[in-house]
């Protein structure tokens, strides 16, 4: 008995001293990165054609308006804190934990405040959120829980304690899921039972983190507070427009149209977010390595390496476009294979999200809080003001161009910023930039018409896949030391 305990013992060891070593140069974590995303993700996209054969269109469509409204509330109700820890590696990293404490309950403080003023007026909320109160309540529960979440992980992130960030990534999505399917097909209320299936799992496994960050330090410091504040506030129109840009055309759609076509577009919406999984998961390495070049003003090697990251990213998006109507018959079936035609400009609005980050990230390095706010807020007045026009009359479908729109505004106006503020704008090739843009555009316009015509369209993919091999042979040495110039530099 002894022996087992030993071992067992031993295990637990090795398990911890796994997760604690995390001595990996800059590929190797963007590979651990990706293969965290693959795999939530991958986990999502199965369990999706479940809930959307399960749920009635009515009910998948409540469910994506709940975590819209949870997306579309997290920055107003947390002061969205969350974006001033990467710069509180740079300036306090040696009381790290007390500046993680500090905005952590700094945020609960705002959440519980927005809840008091919902009970007081929840007639007016429950009107606006299209819910009952009781999911509202819920919803700000899940939120203070999440904060804790959301908050350790970018710590991980930037201390570079990869393997723990994608641990819990992996133990909070999987287990949310599968009681998602669980209790969906148990319980009678299947939209109850699938938004209890995503926030119990959640909540206890937040719940440990939060008590967690609060037992390495418990003591709020004033000065941490207003350092937060003063550089959060300025961003939260940003942060809260680019949830707008994301998330408000589904809550927009439920208002106008009904649920019905909510569930159509949240499935378009979900397969084309393959475009945005993936840049999430590159842009985890990507940002931090930017920001070091950045303060070491290595401008040559930036230019050099995100061409070739929008290049990669240019022939990855392609791919998604050329395959999305079997992506939507796995995720939806027939019922919504109507939505394929959506596809495509909701994937282009992803890549004009990949290529505003890196003059985004440029103007938050340098401290440009402020015009960042105004270039995400006019697009998303935009958005909204191009919804209310043109979903009532054409439904879901003009929701997807009204996204695309909109982030195509903030791509220009956030290269401008760059350009006649920063006059910075030498980091990058426009030119190059510009060349990967329109040759989206143009096959964005292309599949629109091919998607009628299946022998064509897999023509084009043979030829596509058989291409895409012989760039990569041809150029497998370029590869090699593209990954090479990466391996044994650290961040930081």
């Amino acid at each position: 008995m002894y022996d087992k305990e030993f071992k067992g013992l031993v295990m637990l060891k090795r398990i911890r001293d796994f997760l604690q070593d995390d001595d990996l140069s800059i590929a190797k974590a963007a590979l651990y990165y990706m293969v965290c995303q693959i795999l939530v993700k991958g986990m999502s996209f199965i369990t999706t054609p479940i809930f959307s054969r399960i749920l009635s269109k009515e009910e998948y469509g409540n469910v994506s308006n709940f975590f819209a409204w949870q997306a579309l509330l997290l920055p107003l109700v947390t002061l969205d804190l969350r974006v001033t820890i990467n710069r509180s590696r740079y300036e306090m990293a040696e009381d790290n934990d007390s500046y993680l404490s500090t905005i952590l309950l700094t945020s609960n403080v705002i959440t519980i405040l927005a809840l008091i003023i919902i009970e007081l007026n929840q007639r007016f909320f429950v009107s606006l959120f299209s819910m009952d109160m009781k999911y509202i309540r819920i919803l700000l529960l899940y939120i203070i829980f999440q904060t804790a979440f959301d908050y350790q992980q970018i710590q991980y992130n930037i201390f570079h304690r990869y393997k723990l960030y994608v641990f819990y990534t992996m133990i909070s999505v999987f287990t949310s899921l599968a009681l998602s399917v669980v209790l969906v097909l148990l319980m009678d209320n299947r939209f109850e039972g699938r938004i209890y299936g995503g926030v119990i799992p959640a909540v206890i496994i937040d719940a440990i983190i939060y008590f967690g960050i609060l037992k390495r330090s418990y003591k709020p410091r004033l000065k941490y507070v207003k350092y937060a504040i003063n550089m959060a506030v300025p961003l939260i129109p940003s942060a809260l427009s680019s949830t707008i840009l994301s998330t408000s055309d589904r809550a927009m759609i439920t208002g106008f149209c009904g649920s019905e076509q909510t569930a159509l577009y949240s499935i378009a919406y979900s397969v084309s977010s393959i475009a945005g999984i993936i840049w999430q998961a590159l842009n985890q390495a990507w940002g931090p390595w930017l920001y070091d070049h950045l303060n070491e003003k290595k401008y040559a090697d930036i230019k050099k390496f995100s061409n070739k990251f929008s290049l990669i990213y240019g022939s990855l998006a392609v791919g998604i476009i050329l395959i999305s109507p079997e992506i939507v018959y796995f995720m939806g079936g027939k019922e919504y294979m109507e939505t394929v035609n959506v596809m495509p400009p909701v994937i282009l609005a992803m890549v004009f999200q990949f290529f505003y980050a890196f003059y985004f990230d440029t103007e938050y390095f340098y401290g440009e809080t402020y015009v960042i706010s105004i270039g995400t807020g006019i697009a998303a007045m935009v958005n909204i003001a191009l919804n209310f026009v043109f979903i009532p009359r054409y439904g879901y479908i003009a929701a997807a161009y009204t996204t695309m729109i909109g982030y195509l505004i903030m791509l220009i106006y956030h290269f401008l910023i760059v350009k006649f503020k920063l006059k910075k704008s030498y980091i990058y090739d426009t030119k190059y930039f510009i060349g990967v843009i329109t040759g989206l555009v143009m096959i964005q316009l292309m599949a629109i018409f091919i998607y009628q015509r299946r022998l064509i369209r897999y023509a084009i993919i043979i030829l596509y896949s058989i291409l895409l091999l012989l760039i990569i042979w041809r150029y497998r040495e370029s590869v090699k030391n593209f990954i090479e110039k990466f391996k044994n530099k650290k961040r930081g």
